[in-house]
């Protein structure tokens, strides 16, 4: 599709019959300025800022322009989706007959083969990623799913900070070799808290922690490890890795169940509810022959189809997670909109590196550099070629710094941002690198942040089994010493139902196609239109990307069983297979 195929005429047609082949240009000294300026007046008048319709986070557009966008992106986005669907579902009906021919799930070994082998050849082609099935119990690969498939949570505790919770002298000494107030003084300790879950209300029948946990950079091998985590929500227990294995690892499933829990509705509004009111805004603000919008066209593609397949088909009533998780799809909106608010909202913060810097993981002044950070290493790779494309698109259409002034619906768009609501947007623009961040934080939010959190990697990491249950089935227990892990774990329909839902949100058929990642500004209209500055710093970014890939597609397990320092290989943000987009 085009980039202005689900674009009404209302917006793609405002200006003349020649407005889809005309090159992109300014409204500075443009000889059709004032037609510019109508269409964008005559826009506004039809697509206004409206209530969230999936919780209480940002705006969603209403208006009759806006209605008509809306239903375009639907209509696409379900006819494309709902067959892929279908495919998933004829998958699931057979690995369930399977799994219970083979005498169904009565050890917890079995969720690792059972539920896999053989199965899901088409919506998990390559399969879960390797080591996840078989090294399950590792605490190495525990801790560092902190610094890839998720690495937004954890942040490095400062010095004099008051912590959460203790672990007695003797038990961290003998897990880390410092105490635990030694690695805080050493800059070695860590920190998630899923404290706020606990006051969801869950399931009936079904159970969950509220965890928070500590982890920490070895002192002598420089490995970041789990040093305890406390489950709450009903367990006065604290569990380290002095525990039984059973213990330990239903305290790590309680953990990774909070997790999960968190990244899926983090990811929706950081990058869903974030990227759709600053479309809305540019949308309002914009003409159709500004390559800004452009720009914005492209990387927004489907975008305000999400929020509206959210309330239809995965947080509704009696939907999938309702059938699923531990709490409620209400509760899922209504704990969206609360990380909305304290976390995600908030743009220049949010930033690749500002956000990391800010959490102690990268150019920390305090403690150890992690020996190894995975998503860091792989996503500064995609990041830095996108900053180097929008650094040549900017140059390529603003001289100097000083043509940015020039620009008048430039300037009406970071007005704009304010009654739009967005938050820690910039108030003004004076250098043209000001406009290349912004870009770039648009360009991360929809592959990077949205690839890691999201589409392909839950069913091949987050939300594997049976490290990764979405949900409980028997009561936290208040004292230790678990003898079988199998009554906390789902069934075969829900184990079943678990990687169903997951699988859905995989683009295996997207490799080789024209949405990934390698191809994000490679759209025929969007290279017609633009300068040839622009052209050729697209087929850059391809190349660098293309090459990239092969990166990925050579990893495998060197000879201490490690990938990345990792014992799973993890290749989710390959370029040749992360969807550009924010598609579900």
């Amino acid at each position: 599709m085009t980039v202005s195929s689900l674009l009404p005429a209302l917006l793609t047609l405002p200006l003349s019959a020649l407005a889809q082949t005309t090159p992109y240009s300014l409204p500075t000294g443009s000889s059709n300025a004032a037609a510019r300026a109508e269409a964008i007046a005559t826009l506004r008048q039809n697509f206004n800022y409206g209530p969230d319709v999936a919780g209480n986070g940002s705006f969603y557009p209403q208006g009759s322009y806006a209605d008509e966008l809306i239903k375009n992106m639907t209509d696409a986005f379900f006819g494309e989706h709902l067959p892929w669907v279908t495919q998933c579902r004829s998958e699931a009906q057979a690995a369930a007959v399977a799994v219970i021919q083979s005498g169904g799930l009565n050890t917890y070994e079995d969720y690792a083969t059972k539920l896999y082998d053989g199965l899901w050849k088409n919506t998990i082609p390559d399969g879960v990623s390797p080591g996840m099935r078989t090294n399950y119990t590792s605490d190495l690969l525990f801790s560092m799913e902190r610094l890839s498939v998720q690495p937004y949570s954890v942040r490095r505790v400062q010095k004099g900070e008051t912590l959460s919770f203790s672990v007695d002298d003797d038990s961290a000494k003998e897990i880390s070799t410092f105490t635990q107030k030694q690695l805080q003084a050493a800059g070695r300790l860590f920190y998630v808290d899923y404290r706020d879950q606990g006051d969801q209300t869950l399931t009936e029948g079904r159970y969950a922690g509220a965890c928070d946990a500590f982890f920490y950079i070895h002192p002598t091998s420089g490995d970041f490890l789990p040093l305890a985590i406390r489950p709450n929500n009903g367990s006065p227990l604290i569990y380290t890795p002095l525990d039984s294995e059973n213990d330990w690892q239903l305290a790590k499933m309680l953990f990774e169940q909070n997790d999960f829990w968190w990244a899926q509705w983090y990811h929706l509004v950081a990058t869903h509810e974030v990227i759709d009111i600053v479309y809305e805004a540019a949308l309002r603000s914009l003409s159709a022959d500004h390559p800004l919008l452009a720009i914005m066209n492209r990387l927004a593609y489907q975008t305000f189809a999400y929020r509206i397949s959210a309330i239809q088909t995965l947080i509704n009533v009696g939907g999938p997670v309702d059938n699923y998780f531990a709490w409620s799809g209400s509760a899922a909106g209504t704990y969206s909109s609360k990380l909305y608010w304290s976390q995600a909202a908030p743009w220049k913060s949010n930033y690749f590196k500002t956000n990391l810097q800010n959490r102690g993981l990268v150019n920390s002044n305090f403690g150890p550099a992690l020996k190894s950070f995975p998503f860091y290493e792989d996503a500064s790779v995609i990041y830095s070629a996108m900053n180097d494309f929008f650094d040549q698109f900017v140059s390529s259409y603003y001289t100097s710094d000083k043509a940015l002034s020039r620009d008048q619906e430039l300037q009406n768009f970071i007005a704009e941002t304010v009654p739009a609501g967005i938050v820690d947007f910039p108030t003004s623009i004076t250098r043209r690198s000001d406009l290349v961040d912004i870009l770039t934080h648009f360009g991360y939010l929809v592959s990077v942040l949205h690839g890691v959190l999201n589409t392909n990697d839950p069913v091949h990491t987050t939300a594997s089994l049976p490290l990764h249950p979405t949900a409980f089935y028997s009561p936290l227990p208040t004292e230790k010493g678990v003898q079988d892990l199998v009554p906390f774990m789902p069934n075969v329909t829900q184990s079943v139902g678990q990687i169903t839902l997951l699988g859905a949100f995989n683009r295996p058929f997207f490799e080789n196609g024209n949405r990934t990642v390698s191809e994000m500004f490679d759209e025929q209209e969007l290279l017609d239109r633009s300068n040839a500055k622009v052209r050729s710093a697209a087929q850059t970014f391809k190349n660098k990307m293309v090459a990239f890939s092969k990166v990925f597609k050579a990893r495998s397990f060197d000879e201490n069983g490690l990938s990345q320092g990792m014992p799973f290989v993890w290749t989710v943000l390959d370029p040749l297979e992360t969807p550009f987009y924010l598609t579900v």
